[in-house]
């Protein structure tokens, strides 16, 4: 069984809510504001680490640092959500064998549509 562990940010749906529907994973829904040792007790155990790309929205003591990878002795990968990979040192994760992936474009066609309705407005 699989660990993977999601900060809960209230956006629904998510990857949580996704994974938490196979068999093969136990997901784990934390909270930023919770006390410092239950979140490190389950992080602990994580072999996927899902998270937002916003660098300003996961706390420096959750962010990909080699820090967190030293605490993570069974993480296998970090995910972020959203364009890029801002709170993850992609040089730290390489060097201890930890894949780094995002899943950008998720809400592209929300993007697009809202670009669009913008626009439109903007131009009457």
């Amino acid at each position: 069984m699989k660990h993977v562990i999601w900060f809960d940010d209230h956006k629904t749906p998510n990857v949580a809510d996704l994974l938490a529907q196979e068999t093969d994973f136990t997901v784990h829904r934390l909270a930023f504001n919770a006390p410092a040792a239950e979140n490190w007790a389950v992080l602990g155990t994580c072999h996927a680490y899902c998270m937002t790309s916003a660098k300003d929205e996961v706390p420096d003591q959750y962010k990909g640092t080699p820090e967190l990878i030293a605490r993570c002795p069974d993480l296998l990968v970090i995910s972020t959500s959203g364009a890029g990979y801002d709170p993850v040192n992609v040089e730290a994760c390489t060097d201890a064998g930890v894949l780094v992936v995002n899943q950008s474009g998720a809400n592209a066609e929300a993007v697009a549509e809202h670009v669009v309705a913008i626009c439109h407005r903007s131009s009457r």
